[in-house]
């Protein structure tokens, strides 16, 4: 239901967001891979890098099967399922 997503998504998405906020960081900041042109930088369109790169590994870490359990307590329908990585 849309109560039960959003009563998940509002206690998991800051839990959620806080584990993958460094996750792989290159130690730089995103200005200097901008100004070098990294790889990351420019999958990402100069946009955040570090960031969105953190938040695209954690999200392949969740589709692992190792976490099916996981994923089926956060969202139980495609439509959920897009909103929560929408949020993230």
């Amino acid at each position: 239901s849309t109560c039960r997503l959003l009563s998940t998504l509002l206690n998991l998405t800051p839990t959620y967001r806080h584990y993958c906020s460094d996750l792989d960081h290159p130690g730089v900041t995103n200005k200097q891979l901008k100004n070098e042109n990294d790889p990351l930088s420019l999958r990402y369109g100069h946009k955040s890098s570090a960031e969105q790169n953190s938040i695209d590994l954690a999200w392949a870490v969740l589709m692992e099967d190792a976490y099916s359990d996981l994923r089926q307590a956060i969202y139980s329908t495609a439509d959920e399922l897009k909103r929560f990585r929408q949020i993230v």
